[in-house]
Formats: C-alpha cells, sequence, structure tokens
C-alpha cells in the first residue's frame, strides 16, 4: 500500500555548531522537535531519520524514529546536495520494496514547525496534485542582488512595505515530492506549490544566535483577547485588550471580535494581530484552540464557559458578573472588589488596565478657581446626560470653560448640541476624542458616568463627580469619596442637575477640597495594574505547565 514517509536528514559533520542536531533546545535534542512533530502528524505513516551517525542515530530511535541503516559516509559531507541523499534513501526504498506515495523531507533545523504544518502541506500536495510543495515564508522586504559586481533591486518601483508585492523565501521546514522527480540533482519538479508558514515556525538554524531566537520563539504561546466592540457598545472593551496584547507581543496573540460594527472592524484591522470578525466564537476558539483565551465581553453564561472549559487550558474573564463567572480560571474585575466567590477573582483599582496616553502623566496642577470642565458618558450615553449638562452648567456658570466629550455611539440627536454650542460662548462639542488624557489633564473636573472613564481621570488625577447610567454601574465600587469621587447616584433628569449644581456651586471656589479630591483619586491608579493582570496571568499558566520558564 503506497504510503507518505517522511525522511529526517541529519548527519553529524556541522561547521558551524559541532553535532548541531543533538544540541539541547530548551533541554530536548533539537532533531527530536521535528521527530515529534512528524509522529503526531495524521498524514505521515514512517518516521525515517537518514544519518551517518550511530550517536543521532540512537537519539532519534529513543524518539521513535526509524533508522533502517546507516547513512554512507560520501553522502554525509558538507558538499553532498540534499537531493542525492533523498535519491539514496529512494533507492533503498526500491530494493526493499517500500512503495512511497510521497516523501516528506524534514529538516531537523526547523524545531518549530509543527504537525499541523505538515499535514496542512501533505494535504496541500494531494489537493493540487503538485509534484513539490515546498514551504515559505512571505517577505515584503526591498531587496537587491548583484549583477555583474552592481548592486540592482529586484522590485521595479521602491514602495512602502504594505504596497510591495510579496516574494516568498524558502525556509527549509517542509518538502513534499513525489519521489519520480528525485534525482541526484533535484527534489523538486515541475509543477510546485507554495505552502506559506508563519515567521516563527519558519525559524532554522544554523547559528547560536538562532537558538537562542528559537528559545525565546518556544516560549510563544497562542493566546486569544475575545471581545466585543461598536458605536453603540463603545471601544473601551477593545482597548483593553489591545493594550494587554501590545505587552504580550511575544506570544502567537489573536484577536476575536464576536460583536462589531463596520467602524469596528476597520480599527481592528490596522493594529497589525491576526484577528477574526465572527458571531460565533465558538467556533473560531474550536478552530484556533489558544493556550489562554481572554474573555472581555461582560456577564459570561455557564453554558459558553462550559463549553470554552472543553477547548482552552485557562481563560480569563474580565467584568464579568454573570454566573460563568465562576467557571473562569481567572476573573479580573477593577470596577467591583469582592463580589465574587470565587477564589481567582481579584478586585479593585490596582488592576485597572489603562492605555498608554494615562500611564505616568505629570501630577495634577490644581487652580484656585474651577476654569474649565470636561463632561462626557461613555461610547453611547444611553440617558443623554450630555445634552443635560450643556443645556445647564455653562449658562450657569458662564465664566467657566465647558468642553463636552460625545463618542461615536451617541444614540441621540447630535444637532441638538450641535445648535447649543452655536449659542453659548464658554461651551466646546468635541466629536470622539483622539487624546482623552491631555483634554483631563487640561481640565478641573471631570463630569462622566461611572465606568472605567473614572479611572483615567484619576490617572490624570483630576477630581471627578459621576451620575451613574443604570444599575449595573451603581454596583461599582470606585464612586465613593474615599477614592475622590462624588456620587450622585443613578441619573434622573430632573434631581440630578440640581445635585449637580450644588456640587459645582462648593468646588468651584474651593482648591482645597478639589485638592483632596485629586490626591485621593491619584492613589486610585498607579499605572501598574497591566503588569499585575499580565503577571497573575502568566502565573497560573506556569503553574499549569502551559509555559516554560527556562
Amino acid at each position: 500500500m503506497p504510503e507518505v514517509v517522511a525522511v529526517i536528514p541529519a548527519r553529524a559533520g556541522s561547521k558551524g555548531i559541532p553535532l548541531k542536531n543533538l544540541q539541547e533546545l530548551a533541554f530536548r535534542p533539537l532533531i527530536e522537535y521535528t521527530i515529534q512533530a512528524a509522529l503526531e502528524s495524521k498524514t505521515v505513516n514512517r518516521v525515517i531519520v537518514s544519518t551517518d551517525s550511530k550517536r543521532i542515530a540512537k537519539v532519534a530511535e529513543r524518539a521513535g524514529a526509524e533508522i533502517p541503516f546507516l547513512r554512507p559516509c560520501h553522502l554525509a559531507d558538507d558538499k553532498t546536495p540534499l537531493a542525492a541523499v533523498m535519491r539514496h534513501f529512494l533507492d533503498w526504498c526500491d530494493e526493499v520494496g517500500w512503495d512511497v506515495e510521497a516523501l516528506v523531507i524534514l529538516e531537523p533545523t526547523s524545531p518549530l514547525r509543527t504537525s499541523a504544518n505538515i499535514d496542512e502541506a501533505v494535504e496541500l500536495f494531494k489537493k493540487k496534485r503538485a509534484d513539490t510543495v515546498v514551504s515559505v515564508r512571505r517577505d515584503t522586504s526591498l531587496l537587491w542582488v548583484m549583477d555583474d559586481g552592481n548592486p540592482r533591486p529586484i522590485q521595479t518601483e521602491r514602495l512602502n512595505r504594505q504596497l510591495l508585492k510579496p516574494v516568498y523565501q524558502e525556509n527549509g521546514a517542509i518538502f513534499v515530492t513525489k519521489p519520480e522527480v528525485v534525482t541526484e540533482s533535484t527534489t523538486i519538479g515541475d509543477r510546485v506549490v507554495l505552502y506559506e508558514m508563519s515567521p516563527a515556525a519558519s525559524i532554522d538554524i544554523n547559528t547560536w544566535a538562532d537558538f537562542r531566537q528559537a528559545s525565546l520563539a518556544l516560549r510563544s504561546i497562542k493566546i486569544m483577547f475575545h471581545f466585543k466592540a461598536s458605536a453603540e457598545l463603545g471601544f473601551g472593551h477593545f482597548y483593553r485588550v489591545l493594550t494587554l496584547a501590545n505587552r504580550l507581543h511575544y506570544n502567537d496573540v489573536v484577536l476575536l471580535c464576536s460583536e462589531f460594527d463596520d467602524r469596528a472592524a476597520e480599527r481592528i484591522g490596522t493594529v497589525g494581530f491576526r484577528y477574526y470578525l465572527s458571531e460565533d466564537p465558538v467556533q473560531i476558539i474550536r478552530k484556533e484552540r489558544p493556550t489562554i483565551l481572554v474573555n472581555d465581553i461582560l456577564d459570561t453564561s455557564k453554558f459558553l464557559m462550559q463549553q470554552l472549559r472543553g477547548l482552552v487550558p485557562l481563560t480569563v474573564n474580565f467584568e464579568d458578573l454573570g454566573e460563568g463567572s465562576q467557571l473562569a480560571d481567572l476573573v479580573f474585575n477593577a470596577l467591583y472588589r469582592d463580589m465574587s466567590s470565587n477564589s481567582s477573582y481579584y478586585g479593585g483599582g490596582e488592576f485597572a488596565i489603562m492605555r498608554d496616553e494615562f500611564l505616568f502623566r505629570p501630577k495634577h496642577k490644581v487652580r484656585e478657581r474651577l476654569e474649565t470642565v470636561t463632561a462626557t458618558f461613555g461610547g453611547s450615553d444611553p440617558n443623554n446626560i450630555a445634552y443635560y449638562c450643556m443645556k445647564t452648567l455653562p449658562v450657569r456658570y458662564p465664566e467657566i470653560q465647558f468642553r463636552i466629550i460625545v463618542g461615536p455611539g451617541y444614540m441621540h440627536d447630535k444637532s441638538l448640541l450641535r445648535t447649543l454650542v452655536k449659542k453659548l460662548h464658554n461651551t466646546e462639542l468635541i466629536d470622539t476624542a483622539t487624546d482623552m488624557a491631555k483634554h483631563f489633564s487640561e481640565s478641573d473636573l471631570v463630569i462622566t458616568s461611572c465606568g472605567r472613564t473614572v479611572f483615567e481621570a484619576a490617572a490624570c488625577g483630576v477630581p471627578c463627580v459621576v451620575m451613574c447610567q443604570n444599575e449595573r454601574e451603581m454596583k461599582h465600587r470606585h464612586i465613593s469619596y474615599r477614592d475622590g469621587v462624588i456620587s450622585l447616584g443613578l441619573f434622573n433628569a430632573e434631581s440630578s442637575m440640581d445635585s449637580l449644581v450644588e456640587i459645582l456651586d462648593e468646588l468651584k471656589d474651593r482648591p482645597d477640597k478639589r485638592r483632596e479630591m485629586s490626591e485621593r483619586s491619584s492613589r486610585i491608579v498607579d499605572g501598574l495594574g497591566v503588569f499585575r493582570v499580565i503577571g497573575l496571568i502568566e502565573k497560573a499558566a506556569r503553574a499549569r505547565g502551559l509555559m516554560r520558564s527556562f
């Protein structure tokens, strides 16, 4: 019966690194990675190591490979072409009666090539009816060649990397070829199909620097961030996972947005990480099988989390008050403290994850009088608090400059706000701010709803007055005067404005009270929340044997 046979060529001689194939990478001989990947492949029937070394043969056999013979010395020097070694193996197969349908050549110097890579290459070989499949990595660099001693660019135009037509570089990880095209000088037939691999999986070890790079890559794990983002929902969850993803970029980071609009889709596509936009997140998670899944989707159900626990070794949830939170391995709720019986629950401002623009801001200077007040109420502002503030406050306090910021999901008629602005000399309307930290730092007081914006104001050291949009916000634990925040409770169109006026009357000429609020609020967040969260995630992953510590 025809078989798919993997052959791993591993000679003893190596000029760059002596006995390179037996050198340890993360405490394992280099060749073991390739043997293991081949053995775990679903499409490979036999795994053969072709070597001239008894030491390599012994290690390979112990790892599970077959060593049917020792390669002759004349086929084991540094001038011997790979094709000659493969032709020698196929001739031996003919002699002993092995029927080889496809030859899979796996260099042992590609330790990050996986069984999935091998299976995909073999399936591509069969599907395309190719003579040869060659594994490659994409290159969008500006390339030059020497032509009779003169440098000549390969590309005819100098374009930005994103606009360059990609070229493909052989990475040496996988060749799948028909036995009949293999000669003493080539393993490649006429009909060639390219199989593209990631840069990490394409690492080819020839130097000690390559060993170091592979060692770092082996520490990498797949982390998927599942979130929702749209004009109506706001982009806070997206910005939080992006802050985490940027700090964990040395891993295989994948973004998954399960509720989105066109603006979110466009924004997600610009951040440089691999991503999915899908209303069926479980299907994508089942396909990708991440090592760590971070859910930033608010409350989860028990049913969803039961599904995920069967797919992912470690689940991490943010701001989750649902029944599913009890099944998460870690829960971070900066807005809620002590609201879960889950022993791996971490709540409070010390776990607030701030965007970079809010980190390490200069100390806020409290002015003698209120000069600038900024009001902003989240992505959609369901109670239209921005309108009530604009209608009430600028007329009451003509000496104060008011800055009203609405988000992209503002769900009310913006023309009403624009009409009011035209009538008011001391009011500015900002539609979707690009640098909220700058606006807050320039303000003497922030008026907002009771979400993550409170942490952002605190990071800038600015006193804050909050009005809750809904009952969920009423549960937030960072709205007390102890934290430099004055809470007016659940918003009411009539009474809340009266209470807000009373507060402003008190604060406008009380720099001492605003200074006290500023000092208290500055203690809510210290900018280190992202590092605490990452530290706890990595600690949990190591405890489960999911991350290497070498």
